[in-house]
């Protein structure tokens, strides 16, 4: 796989903090690519989400074949679980996945409207039946759904919902602290938020896309 990347916005593969104009580019190459259309171990349909868990191992929602693949940094299948379905540990539409600093997973299984959360099975593999589920109102079948999850190192965890214009502020336990948002493009605001992430510092980032922007902002003090 090739990326070719604009040289005033990057330069020799590294960040540039300049304001150069040049419209040269630069050719990337990834290192490694895996993966291939399919069901079987190791392939995927239309996969949307990815985590990295602290040992480097890959956390793919496999979207299409409702379920999530795990993989090492190589690309080597490791383990899969899940399939169609609403019972515990099954998935309708899994799309955003997140791993916190203890190894639990985290999925949002988006038309069945709920996260689950799955913990340690036997032989450094995730156990397929959740150790907890909460619901998330707002997640529904649509074309526009596309919610994601992210995890801070202090267990804040992070949800879009896309079809409410917010973003959930949750316990790992799912308890709700706040919803923030609405639809509309002052700063106060977001429309269609879909991609989240949590910074080490605890800054949180999100996807407004709606607006064609990214939004970061601060906890409280309180964290609430």
């Amino acid at each position: 796989m090739e990326v070719w990347v604009r040289k005033d916005l990057v330069a020799s593969g590294e960040a540039s903090g300049g304001t150069g104009t040049s419209s040269e580019t630069v050719k990337l190459v990834s290192e490694q690519v895996f993966g291939s259309p399919g069901n079987g171990e190791g392939q995927f349909a239309d996969p949307r989400g990815l985590a990295i868990d602290p040992q480097g191992n890959v956390y793919v929602a496999d979207t299409g074949n409702k379920r999530i693949v795990v993989t090492d940094s190589e690309g080597k299948f490791l383990f899969q679980w899940g399939h169609a379905g609403n019972e515990p540990g099954a998935f309708n539409e899994p799309i955003g996945v997140a791993v916190d600093a203890q190894g639990d997973v985290y999925v949002a299984d988006t038309w069945n409207g709920r996260v689950q959360v799955f913990g340690k099975g036997t032989n450094n593999t995730i156990s397929p039946t959740p150790k907890a589920t909460w619901r998330v109102q707002g997640w529904q079948p649509s074309t526009y759904d596309d919610p994601f999850i992210a995890v801070g190192a202090n267990g804040q965890v992070f949800v879009s919902v896309p079809g409410r214009n917010q973003l959930l502020y949750t316990t790992t336990a799912g308890d709700a602290l706040w919803r923030w948002g609405g639809k509309g493009n002052d700063f106060a605001s977001v429309t269609l938020p879909s991609g989240v992430a949590v910074a080490p510092n605890g800054n949180v980032y999100t996807v407004d896309r709606g607006n064609s922007r990214i939004m970061s902002f601060k906890l409280p003090a309180s964290g609430r």
